[in-house]
């Protein structure tokens, strides 16, 4: 008795999701008031932004600006940063727009993030209105082509002082972004970045941006709320004023991230979202938020720069120079981008003999790229593997010729249970003539039945929806030896007999 075979296919289904990352390496974001820039500064700025210290550098791949005061001043920032010692010399940026007072601006390296567009969310104006525009930047992070690897970064500058008309207006300003970024794609990334002059978590425009409604929701990712201003619990995360007569004592700076840049999957913040930001160091293991130059020494006062544990005199210096007599310290935080399966989908087994076993290797890994990114820049690839429904290669029917019973080789989809083996030309099936197909209903004599005739030798298989009669009266047509013609299969199955052998035709 020869062996029954059918042939399996192996389809894998895999499931991705990312681990966070201590490294440093994926898309560094970095918010930063840059005080009234109008051009210059060119040393100050390759030492903040790129010089080292104990091993740290700032080095972002996008930087959100705030008052930025001329398209010239952008395109001489593009400069500077492209020429400074160990710049990888891929800065470029937004167009600028000139809107009310001071302007934000939008710098990123090109070899990281493909810019898509740049959108005025609502312009600035006299009060009631809010003071500055408020500008989104969407990138795609370079080498993914699908929505997760695209984020919407806004720039905000909002308005300055205590009382309740410059409350207002901040919560005017909160308002329309949350209303756009509910407007974004499901699933889509965003980032909030800017000088927010919001001295405590409770105020209602940073709660419009947290609160937990709909979608376009913001999250603090160092789980931080409190009223931060003259607080020496927060001195970890002032930002502002690193030169003036105040010193720094508030959290005015700040980056806010999406609840999809927070679920440990895809592109995701490097960090524990949950965990509030350590209140003894600035070297908090559970963040790459940093609120740079910053060490926790400087509550109050000047920013130190002899012993800042953070950055080191030189780098806290340049930072200072930035200040152009008071302004702000910058704010970064990490990104890993998405796992990248590595991996074919389909393992083929091909034909196998059943009741066999049949192995093959299945390669399987993160393809991401990791000279791009950084070798912690990729998140780490989890995958599931699932298999679906095995594809059988067995045909309609056996029938019968000359004698022997064959195998019509077409799809076995319509009748799966029908129990059909693959015999090729010559071989015998050891069925009972006339025995049921397991399924198929099919009885010896007459009925409604499909098959061919030699003699008195029939071989029977009753197919739902082909009415067709084996003997005397009805629709069957049969071929034998002595006669040429069409087999009455099932529509779509051109099957010819002639000379007695049954061929396929296609």
């Amino acid at each position: 008795m020869p062996s029954l075979l059918r042939t399996a296919r192996l389809v894998l289904t895999l499931t991705l999701a990312v681990a966070a990352t201590a490294a440093a390496d994926g898309l560094r974001v970095v918010t930063w008031n840059v005080s009234n820039y109008a051009g210059g500064r060119a040393a100050a700025f390759e030492t903040a932004v790129y010089g080292e210290f104990d091993g740290r550098s700032m080095a972002p791949d996008v930087v959100l600006l705030q008052e930025m005061l001329t398209a010239t001043a952008v395109q001489q920032l593009v400069q500077i940063l492209n020429a400074a010692p160990d710049s990888p010399g891929d800065w470029a940026a937004a167009p600028f727009v000139d809107g009310n007072d001071t302007d934000n601006g939008f710098l990123y390296r090109a070899s990281k993030v493909e810019l898509l567009g740049s959108v005025v969310v609502a312009q600035g104006g006299a009060s009631p209105n809010h003071p500055r525009d408020i500008n989104r930047y969407d990138v795609r992070l370079v080498g993914y082509g699908s929505n997760e690897g695209v984020i919407s970064l806004y720039s905000s500058h909002m308005k300055a002082s205590t009382g309740g008309s410059n409350e207002a207006r901040r919560l005017l300003e909160a308002q329309r972004i949350r209303a756009d970024a509910e407007a974004l794609p499901d699933g889509q990334h965003f980032i909030l970045g800017g000088d927010f002059n919001i001295r405590s978590s409770n105020e209602g425009a940073y709660q419009e941006l947290i609160i937990a409604r709909d979608d376009g929701r913001f999250v603090d990712p160092i789980a931080s709320p409190g009223s931060w201003n003259n607080s020496s619990t927060f001195r970890y995360i002032h930002t502002q004023d690193p030169i003036g007569a105040g010193g720094v004592d508030d959290r005015y700076d700040q980056l806010l991230v999406s609840e999809s840049l927070v679920d440990g999957d895809g592109a995701d913040y490097v960090g524990q979202a949950t965990i509030p930001y350590s209140r003894s160091t600035w070297d908090d293991p559970n963040h790459s938020y940093r609120c740079w130059g910053n060490d926790g020494s400087s509550y109050n006062t000047v920013l130190r720069s002899e012993g800042n544990e953070m950055v080191g005199a030189d780098i806290a210096d340049a930072l200072k120079l930035i200040c152009n007599g008071s302004g702000h310290l910058p704010v970064l935080l990490d990104l890993v981008v998405p796992a990248r399966l590595g991996a074919d989908a389909v393992v083929d087994f091909g034909t196998v003999t059943v009741g066999a076993s049949a192995t093959e290797m299945l390669a399987a890994g993160n393809a991401g790229d990791t000279v791009l990114w950084g070798p912690g820049g990729v998140g780490v690839l989890e995958y599931a593997l699932g298999v679906d429904a095995p594809v059988w290669s067995a045909g309609r029917c056996p029938v019968w010729q000359r004698g022997r019973p064959v195998q019509c080789a077409r799809d076995h989809a319509r009748h799966p249970d029908a129990g059909c083996v693959r015999g090729d030309a010559g071989d015998r099936v050891e069925r009972p003539r006339g025995a049921a197909l397991r399924g198929a209903g099919a009885r010896r004599g007459g009925g409604v039945c499909l098959g061919l005739e030699r003699g008195r030798e029939r071989g029977h298989a009753r197919l739902p929806g082909v009415p067709q009669r084996l003997g005397g009266g009805g629709s069957h047509r049969r071929s034998d030896r002595r006669r040429r013609g069409r087999y009455a299969g099932l529509p779509g199955v051109p099957e010819r007999v002639g000379g007695g052998l049954l061929s396929r035709r296609g």
